[in-house]
C-alpha cells in the first residue's frame, strides 16, 4: 500500500492555478463569442447576498452528494461505505468512500462534480449567452480544483490498481 497526499495549502494553491489556467481560454473564447464578460449592473444588482450565498452553499453541499453518490454505486454495500462530512480543522466539505476502488471508479468520483456543476454550466453559458451562469460555472470549476489536483496524482497510477481514498488527507492509498 502506497500513501499519496498532499496538504490542504499546497492543494488549494495547485487548484487555483488549474483554475486559472483552464478560466483564461474559457473567458478569452466566451468574450470573442458573446462579445461580452460583465454583467449588466442591473442584473448584478438585482441578485441579493443571501441568494447568493444560499447557491453557493448549496452547490457545496451537491459536490459532495455527487462524490458520495458515484462512490456508492461502485462501493461494496453501496452508502454504508461512504461518508460525508465537514472537517472544522482545515473548514473542508469532504465526501470519503471508505472501501478500494478501481481507479477508473475513484476517478468517476472525483471527475463527475466538475463535470455537473462547472463544465455542463459553462457549456450551457455558451449556448444561452448566461454570462451569471458562465460564472457560476467557473467557480464550480474552482470547487472542483482539489479533485483535479487528485486526478494529476492518479495519472501515473497503473488502471490495474485499486484505490483507497485517504480518510483525512486529501490524497489516497495504492493498493
Amino acid at each position: 500500500m502506497k500513501k499519496k497526499t498532499i496538504s490542504v495549502t499546497s492543494a488549494s494553491i495547485y487548484a487555483m492555478l488549474i483554475t486559472f489556467i483552464i478560466s483564461i481560454p474559457i473567458l478569452i473564447a466566451y468574450y470573442i463569442t458573446t462579445g461580452v464578460l460583465k454583467p449588466e449592473k442591473t442584473l448584478v444588482k438585482s441578485i441579493k447576498l443571501y441568494e447568493f450565498v444560499i447557491v453557493v452553499s448549496g452547490s457545496i453541499v451537491v459536490h459532495e452528494l455527487i462524490h458520495a453518490a458515484v462512490f456508492s454505486v461502485f462501493a461494496k454495500d453501496t452508502w454504508k461505505n461512504v461518508k460525508i462530512g465537514f472537517q472544522i480543522k482545515t473548514l473542508t466539505p469532504y465526501a470519503h468512500c471508505k472501501v478500494p476502488l478501481k481507479k477508473i471508479h475513484y476517478e468517476l468520483a472525483l471527475m463527475m462534480p466538475g463535470i455537473i456543476l462547472g463544465l455542463i454550466p459553462v457549456i450551457i453559458a455558451f449556448n444561452t449567452a448566461s454570462i451569471l451562469l458562465l460564472y457560476y460555472g467557473l467557480f464550480m470549476l474552482m470547487g472542483a480544483g482539489g479533485d483535479i489536483v487528485l486526478l494529476f496524482m492518479l495519472r501515473k497510477v497503473p488502471n490495474t490498481k485499486k484505490i483507497l481514498d485517504h480518510d483525512s488527507e486529501v490524497g489516497f492509498y495504492i493498493l
